[in-house]
C-alpha cells in the first residue's frame, strides 16, 4: 500500500462511520427513545441522537487526522474500517428490530473505536492551558512564543527554497537545453521543407486526380453510352436476323415451290400425252370388226397405269404447292413482324409502357406459333382416292343417294361407243341363243 492510500484510510472511515448514521436513522420511523420502548435499563436516546454519535466521531476524524500515517498504524485503521461495517451489518438491523440490548452494543462499540482512534487524532479540540500543570504550561507558551517568530521569519522561505533550486537545477540544464533545442529547431527546419515538398507533391497529385477524375467520368459516359447504342444494336441485330432467317425460309419454300410448280406442269404434261396414245391405242382395238375382250382390258390397264401415275404425282405436286405455300406465307408474315417490331416498340414506349409490353407479348405469341400447324391441322391422306373418299361433299351424296354405284355403273356404260354394243350384239347372235341376246338387248336398253 503506498502513502497516499494510508493517508486516505482516516477520511474512508469518516465515510463509514457517516453511512452508518444514515443507516441508523433509516432502519426505522419510530421517534421513541430506548428508554420509552424497553426501559430505564437502556439508553434514553432514540434513532437520531444514536445516529448523531456516529457524525460527531466522523467530524473529529475529519477535524483532527494526521496528515502522515506510518504503514505499521494503518493496520489498525483497515481493523477500525472493518469494526463499523460489522456494526452496520450486524448491530444495526437489530436496534428496532426487537432486541433491547443493540442500542448498548452500538454505543459501546462507538466508544471502543473512539479509545481506538485517539492514538492518531490526540486531544479533543484545543485544551486550556489553565488546565495543564504549571510547569508545563509555561513551556508551552514558550514554546508558542519561539514557533510564533519562526513562523514569521520562515513563512516564505520554503518556496524560496524551492525557487532556488529549480533555477540550480534549470541552470545546469541549460546547455543540454540549448543543444536540444537547437536540434530540435534543426530538426522542424527540415520537417518544414519537407512538408512544403510534400504539399508541393500533394498539390501535383489532387491536380492529377483531379484530372484523372474527369477523364475517368468522361469515359464512363462514353462506356455508359456505347452499352446502351450495343444494347440497341443487339436488339436490332437480333430483330433484323430472325427477320432474315424467316424471309430465308420463305425465300427457300418459294423457289421451292416454284419446283413443285414445273414438276406439276411435267406431269400434267406427261399425263395429256399418255392419255391421248392410251386412248388412241384402245380406240384402235375398239374399232375392229372383232372385238378381243383380252386386248381390251390388256389396254384399259395399260391406260390407267400410264395415265394414274402422273394424275398421283400431280396430286402430290398440287398438295406440297399448297402446302408450301401456306408455309412461305406464315415465314414472310413472321418476318414483316420481326422487321416492324424494333419501330413499333419505340413508338409504343414513348406512348405507354403498357402498350409497349403487350406488344412484346402479341409478336412473341405470333413467332412462337410454330410453322408446321398450317400443316398438321389438315388430315394426311395416302393417295387422291383415300382424299375423294374421306371427303365430306364424297360422304353427303352417299348418306343422300344410296343407288350412286349403280348410276356411276349405268354412266360408266352409256360412255362406252356404240360399236362396242353392237359387237356384242353380234356375239349374241352368232352364239345362236335368243336369251342372251334378249339379255344383252335388255342391258343395252336399261343402259340407255
Amino acid at each position: 500500500m503506498t502513502d497516499s492510500e494510508h493517508n486516505q484510510l482516516l477520511p474512508r472511515l469518516a465515510d463509514q462511520l457517516d453511512e452508518l448514521a444514515t443507516a441508523v436513522q433509516a432502519v426505522s420511523s419510530d421517534k421513541r427513545s430506548q428508554t420509552e420502548m424497553w426501559g430505564f435499563a437502556f439508553p434514553a436516546l432514540d434513532r437520531i441522537e444514536l445516529a448523531s454519535v456516529a457524525n460527531i466521531l466522523a467530524d473529529r476524524i475529519r477535524e483532527h487526522a494526521p496528515l502522515d500515517i506510518d504503514a505499521d498504524e494503518s493496520q489498525w485503521l483497515v481493523d477500525a474500517a472493518s469494526r463499523v461495517s460489522v456494526i452496520k451489518a450486524t448491530i444495526v438491523p437489530q436496534l428496532y428490530g426487537g432486541n433491547p440490548n443493540a442500542a448498548s452494543a452500538y454505543l459501546v462499540s462507538l466508544y471502543g473505536l473512539e479509545r481506538i482512534l485517539d492514538r492518531f487524532l490526540g486531544w479533543d479540540g484545543n485544551p486550556e492551558i489553565a488546565k495543564l500543570p504549571a510547569k508545563l504550561a509555561r513551556r508551552v507558551s514558550a514554546a508558542s512564543t519561539r514557533v510564533a517568530h519562526v513562523e514569521r521569519d520562515t513563512s516564505d522561505l520554503e518556496a524560496k527554497v524551492q525557487v532556488i533550486l529549480s533555477a540550480h537545477e534549470a541552470a545546469d540544464q541549460l546547455p543540454i537545453d540549448l543543444d536540444i533545442l537547437r536540434a530540435a529547431l534543426d530538426n522542424v527546419k527540415s520537417l518544414e521543407e519537407q512538408a512544403i515538398k510534400a504539399q508541393e507533391r500533394i498539390s501535383g497529385a489532387e491536380a492529377a486526380i483531379s484530372h484523372a477524375k474527369s477523364e475517368a467520368q468522361k469515359h464512363a459516359n462514353d462506356a455508359e453510352k456505347l452499352v446502351n447504342q450495343c444494347d440497341e444494336a443487339y436488339r436490332i441485330t437480333t430483330t433484323t436476323g430472325l427477320a432474315a432467317a424467316f424471309d430465308q425460309r420463305g425465300e427457300k419454300l418459294r423457289k421451292s415451290t416454284n419446283w413443285w410448280v414445273g414438276l406439276l406442269v411435267v406431269a400434267l404434261g406427261a399425263g395429256c400425252w399418255l392419255g391421248v396414245h392410251r386412248v388412241a391405242a384402245l380406240s384402235s382395238v375398239l374399232s375392229r370388226d372383232t372385238l378381243n375382250w383380252g386386248a381390251i382390258a390388256l389396254h384399259m390397264v395399260l391406260s390407267v397405269v400410264s395415265v394414274g401415275a402422273p394424275l398421283w404425282f400431280a396430286w402430290i405436286a398440287t398438295k406440297q404447292i399448297q402446302q408450301r405455300f401456306k408455309l412461305a406465307e406464315d415465314y414472310a408474315f413472321k418476318a414483316s413482324v420481326a422487321k416492324a417490331y424494333e419501330g413499333y416498340r419505340k413508338e409504343a414506349a414513348r406512348i405507354d409502357p403498357e402498350f409497349e409490353a403487350r406488344l412484346f407479348a402479341s409478336a412473341l405469341t405470333r413467332l412462337e406459333e410454330a410453322p408446321l400447324r398450317m400443316i398438321e391441322s389438315e388430315p394426311s391422306h395416302g393417295g387422291p382416292w383415300h382424299e375423294l373418299i374421306a371427303s365430306e361433299g364424297f360422304k353427303r351424296a352417299l348418306e343422300t343417294s344410296t343407288d350412286l354405284a349403280e348410276r356411276a355403273y349405268g354412266i360408266a356404260l352409256s360412255a362406252l361407243p356404240s360399236k362396242l354394243t353392237r359387237s356384242k350384239a353380234a356375239n349374241a347372235t352368232t352364239s345362236g341363243s335368243p336369251e342372251s341376246l334378249h339379255g344383252e338387248s335388255g342391258r343395252d336398253a336399261a343402259a340407255q
